[in-house]
């Protein structure tokens, strides 16, 4: 037996979908700073130990999780494409109405949401930018 879903199924299963992608940026956010940082006190700790190889794992970790954000960005982005899509189906084509939607109402902020991304994308490079001259710095013999 199969049963389709409605629009309102549909649009309530992506949205969820977008804030657990959203959560799941914050754990990436959480992860880079919290284990890179774990690392490098780790390193300081016991530098006689680690090979120079070591210090340049933590920004191997910032870049991976910074590319993984933009990744889950991109598919926000995709699938809130789609919610205006059915947006339109329930509410019709007017977007000048009181309530046109909520995407389509976040539609008409997208050079707000390309400035956020753009300043995330800055601060993730600029921190891996920093971490990177951080193990450079410290893995340097004495």
């Amino acid at each position: 037996m199969t049963s389709k879903l409605s629009h309102l199924d549909q649009f309530k299963m992506k949205h969820e979908e977008i804030l657990q992608h959203m959560r799941e940026i914050s754990r990436f956010e959480i992860a880079a700073i919290v284990g890179s940082g774990a690392i490098y006190a780790w390193l300081l700790l016991n530098k006689s130990l680690a090979p120079r190889a070591a210090w340049f794992i933590a920004p191997i970790i910032i870049a991976l999780c910074g590319l993984k954000c933009l990744e889950i960005s991109i598919r926000i982005r995709i699938i809130a494409e789609y919610l205006r899509r059915i947006e339109v189906d329930a509410f019709g084509k007017d977007e000048n109405q009181d309530l046109p939607g909520y995407e389509r109402h976040n539609y008409n902020l997208r050079s707000y949401d390309r400035t956020v991304l753009i300043i995330w994308g800055a601060l993730w490079g600029l921190l891996f930018v920093f971490s990177l001259s951080a193990s450079w710095y410290f893995s340097r013999p004495t």
